[in-house]
């Protein structure tokens, strides 16, 4: 599922460079986890998780909606974003990025 959708082009290099960061990123967060973290730690960050997943989804979604309307000059104009929580913070998808990550190091509870 590619969502994403960009004004210009980005490199090969560039996307290789961050689909390795969180590669390694997962390998070091699986070489220090808990072994077998308590069921409520396990709950408790498998329910950030998800929340924090479908969240970032989301709002990667109203980005991508953005630019999928209208001719190409309008394609490439900065519009802001609205919907979700883009009234009140100003990058939701990271902000649900970080609760995905928060579930991710209560399961791992090193």
């Amino acid at each position: 599922l590619f969502l994403h959708k960009y004004s210009g082009t980005v490199e090969l290099m560039i996307s290789s460079v961050i689909g390795l960061i969180y590669m390694l990123n997962t390998l070091l967060i699986c070489s220090v986890a808990e072994k077998n973290p308590t069921e409520t730690m396990s709950v408790v960050g498998t329910g950030l998780f998800a929340v924090g997943i479908i969240g970032n989804f989301y709002h990667h979604y109203l980005l991508a909606t953005l630019r999928s309307s209208g001719d190409s000059q309008s394609k490439k104009r900065y519009v802001a974003p609205n919907g979700g929580l883009f009234d009140y913070v100003a990058a939701p998808h990271y902000l649900f990025e970080l609760i995905l990550w928060l579930g991710i190091s209560i399961v791992a509870s090193h």
